[in-house]
């Protein structure tokens, strides 16, 4: 996004709805990941729903419950499967990087152009990096198919415990 004194930054998505609508269905689609991760983790774990439920949010980050998921798989499933989960959850937490760009850098648009403040420890200063619709919806699509593939995981992970 070209800066440009004379334009003012809004610091919403009022000009960009669409936008504020892409991000909730990222946001109802990164739900349903974290349930389906709660599931892994029940299965992994071997735990009843509640207690599985209590320590799995009281974990402070996404990658602490992933961490906590593969060094419970290591315990009790074949390395075959270990080495699934671990190769999954890898793949999982770079859509997390990108998710968490997302919905933890504050939004503004510029001339009805939404985008994202970068606050990262590279940018010296902030700046606005555009985002497109595009990107958001690939994104939740991604998210949603990480969901179906861990739901498909934790099928053949209560299998094998179960055997």
């Amino acid at each position: 996004m070209a800066d440009n004194p004379e334009k003012t930054i809004k610091l919403n998505l009022n000009e960009t709805p669409q936008h504020a609508e892409a991000l909730g269905d990222m946001t109802v689609a990164w739900s349903l990941l974290e349930f389906r991760l709660l599931s892994l983790f029940q299965a992994v774990s071997g735990m009843n729903r509640d207690p599985a439920r209590a320590i799995f949010y009281n974990l402070q980050s996404f990658r602490a419950k992933c961490d906590s998921i593969q060094a419970m798989a290591r315990i009790s499933l074949p390395s075959k499967t270990c080495e699934k989960i671990e190769s999954f959850l890898k793949k999982v937490n770079k859509t997390a990087a990108k998710r968490n760009k997302y919905t933890h850098n504050p939004w503004a648009t510029l001339d009805g152009e939404a985008g994202i403040w970068d606050l990262s420890h590279r940018a010296s200063i902030p700046t606005l990096s555009a985002v497109k619709l595009k990107d958001l919806h690939q994104t939740t699509q991604q998210i949603y198919q990480w969901s179906d593939d861990m739901d498909t995981l934790v099928k053949t992970v209560s299998r094998q415990l179960r055997s």
